[in-house]
C-alpha cells in the first residue's frame, strides 16, 4: 500500500537518490522514468483549471524526465516551467527539447525553496507524486510542510495547485488544509487507476 512506501523506500525522499538515479539512467539509455498518470488521463482535469487558455503559465514541481510537460506543449500549452532537484534530469530535458519545444523552461532547484520563482507567478502549479516522495523523507513532516508552503507561495491569486498522489486523501488533505493557506481544497479519487498501487487521489486547490 502507498502508506507503507515511506518505510520500504526512504531514499525516494532524498535529493541525492534522484541525482544518482538519473545519472545511472542516462548511462543505460533510459530517457523516461514516469509513474501514475500522464496527459491523456489528466487533460480533463487540468484544462478546466486553466480555463482552456493555452496562454496561462504552468509550473511543474519535481518533474524529473516525465513526458507530461512535453505532451502538454504538443497540445498547445507553451508557457511551462519544470523544476526538479536533479541537475542531471533538467539538463537532459533541456537538451532533449531545445529544438522541438524551446519555450519550456527547465530549472534545477529544490521544490521546497524555489528562490528564482517569484511569488504568485503561476495560475496552475502541478505536483505529480512529488509530495509522495517527501513522505519517504527521513524528516517527512518538515519536508512536506516546506513543499506545500512553497507551492502555495508560487500559486497566483485565483490560480490552482493540483497534487496527484498515490496516498489516500486522509493522508494528504491535512497538509493542504492548514489554516495558513487561504485556498479551497477539493479531493477526488481516480478509481480507474487504483490498480497502479493504491488509491490514487487528486487534490485540487
Amino acid at each position: 500500500m502507498a502508506e507503507e512506501a515511506s518505510e520500504e523506500l526512504p531514499e525516494f525522499g532524498e535529493g541525492h537518490y534522484w541525482e544518482t538515479h538519473y545519472e545511472k539512467a542516462a548511462e543505460e539509455g533510459e530517457d523516461v522514468y514516469d509513474w501514475l498518470v500522464g496527459w491523456t488521463e489528466l487533460r480533463w482535469l487540468l484544462e478546466p483549471l486553466m480555463g482552456f487558455d493555452s496562454q496561462r503559465a504552468v509550473l511543474h514541481l519535481g518533474t524529473g524526465n516525465s513526458p507530461l510537460p512535453e505532451d502538454m506543449y504538443d497540445a498547445g500549452y507553451f508557457r511551462q516551467t519544470a523544476v526538479d532537484i536533479s541537475e542531471v534530469a533538467m539538463r537532459q530535458m533541456s537538451e532533449r527539447n531545445r529544438a522541438s519545444r524551446p519555450e519550456i523552461q527547465w530549472q534545477a532547484a529544490d521544490c521546497r525553496n524555489m528562490v528564482d520563482i517569484p511569488s504568485e507567478s503561476f495560475p496552475l502549479v502541478v505536483d505529480k507524486s512529488t509530495l509522495d516522495a517527501f513522505f519517504c523523507n527521513d524528516q517527512h513532516a518538515l519536508a512536506i510542510a516546506e513543499f506545500v508552503k512553497e507551492a502555495y507561495r508560487v500559486t497566483s491569486v485565483g490560480g490552482a495547485f493540483i497534487s496527484i498522489s498515490m496516498h489516500r486523501p486522509p493522508a494528504v488533505l491535512p497538509w493542504l488544509q492548514h489554516r495558513a493557506f487561504r485556498w479551497t481544497v477539493q479531493a477526488a479519487v481516480m478509481r480507474s487507476l487504483q490498480a497502479q498501487g493504491g488509491s490514487v487521489s487528486v487534490s485540487c486547490l
